[in-house]
């Protein structure tokens, strides 16, 4: 029971790294982003690389960030910013985008599946009992528990988080106040791209 507990919570902590991402664009940006899963493969796909290519997993940790950060701006600045609350255009849009990533991923990386390696330092594992539980799934569920931290801090605590829960309660009374929202949401979107594309490679190891 205890290993089935542990598995099933650092799988939701990859889980709620997707999910935590797809839901602040949704709630500040009012943007249904079907390509969310698209950018968590992608992500995963990058980072792998990189990883591989400097025999780093922490490099493959930063390539994924800023490439996703930057597919995120791009993503945000062309197309879903135009579309806010627009949500039969931003379905349509996002389900396109969605394809085009898989296509494009298959034609760099081929049709086959990959499994990532974890770093060196959480290769071990630990005696629970009499079962082993891997270092890197207690790795996953802490740095879960570490941004489900500071997401809450950002939103509750901050001044960026008042000025995002007042735009996603009125955009309009927000802006008309003199904050600067179209930033906000951009900034927003690119952490969210970042935190998909940072569940698919720390993932990797796991689910593949």
């Amino acid at each position: 029971i205890l290993a089935n507990v542990l598995n099933g919570i650092s799988y939701a902590s990859i889980l709620f790294l997707i999910a935590s991402g797809l839901s602040l664009v949704f709630g500040v940006m009012g943007i249904l982003n079907l390509a969310h899963g698209a950018l968590y493969m992608a992500g995963a796909f990058i980072g792998l690389t990189a990883a591989g290519y400097w025999g780093n997993f922490l490099m493959g940790v930063v390539v994924a960030v800023i490439s996703l950060g930057v597919i995120g701006l791009v993503l945000d600045r062309l197309f879903l910013s135009r579309l806010y609350k627009q949500f039969n255009e931003q379905a349509l849009l996002t389900l396109g985008l969605v394809y085009i990533c898989a296509n494009v991923v298959m034609w760099i990386w081929g049709p086959w599946s990959r499994i990532g390696k974890s770093p060196a330092i959480l290769t071990d594992s630990v005696t629970i009992g009499d079962f082993n539980f891997s270092v890197y799934r207690f790795a996953i569920i802490a740095i879960g528990l570490v941004i489900f931290g500071g997401l809450w801090w950002l939103q509750d605590k901050t001044k960026i988080g008042a000025r995002i829960r007042a735009g996603m309660d009125n955009k309009e009374m927000t802006t008309g106040l003199g904050v600067n929202y179209g930033m906000i949401s951009t900034a927003i979107f690119i952490l969210g791209a970042i935190m998909g594309g940072l569940a698919g490679f720390l993932g990797a190891p796991i689910i593949g």
